[in-house]
């Protein structure tokens, strides 16, 4: 399998990075809290427990299986024909599935990852090729408004969330 390097606090940092905690000073908040979740990813933890966002009804806790994750990450990455080499744009939360979702795909495939704190136009800033990019309605509807160029150049957009 394909280690991916992980970009946050504008520095590539590899997964030996994450496990011996080797981490930038510059991360903010939602850097931080994903580097977490990548770090609880590489320790081989069995069980996670996610945040529902509340759209369709009360905010919930739901447990999910490594196994589950890695089952709904290779189907995915087949269905969308996501590979190794490419970078995928974390910029949903990773404490609800859609965000650690991308985090699971990323280490599954082999695909770097940009760790970017969620906002309207997550592209904003962004220097390097983005190759695969989830992101709900609201994001989207900034995008074509500002971004539309840029959204242009990415391989795979996945939308969901409302």
């Amino acid at each position: 399998m394909i280690t991916p390097r992980i970009k946050a606090g504008n520095q590539w940092l590899t997964v030996s990075d994450l496990k011996e905690n080797r981490l930038p000073d510059s991360l903010n908040e939602y850097e931080k809290k994903a580097i977490e979740f990548c770090q609880s990813w590489l320790s081989d933890k069995l069980d996670f427990e996610f945040n529902t966002s509340g759209s369709t009804g009360s905010p919930k806790k739901i447990l999910f299986k490594r196994s589950q994750l890695i089952s709904s990450a290779r189907s995915t990455a087949q269905a969308l024909n996501l590979q190794a080499g490419y970078t995928a744009l974390i910029c949903l939360d990773t404490d609800f599935i859609a965000g650690a979702m991308m985090v699971v795909r990323s280490f599954v495939t082999g695909m770097d990852m940009i760790i970017k704190a969620p906002s309207a136009n997550p592209l904003k800033e962004i220097t390097e090729p983005v190759d695969f990019l989830a992101i709900v309605p609201y994001q989207l509807n900034t995008l074509l408004e500002q971004s539309l160029s840029e959204l242009n150049e990415i391989r795979t957009v996945i939308i969901g969330g409302a």
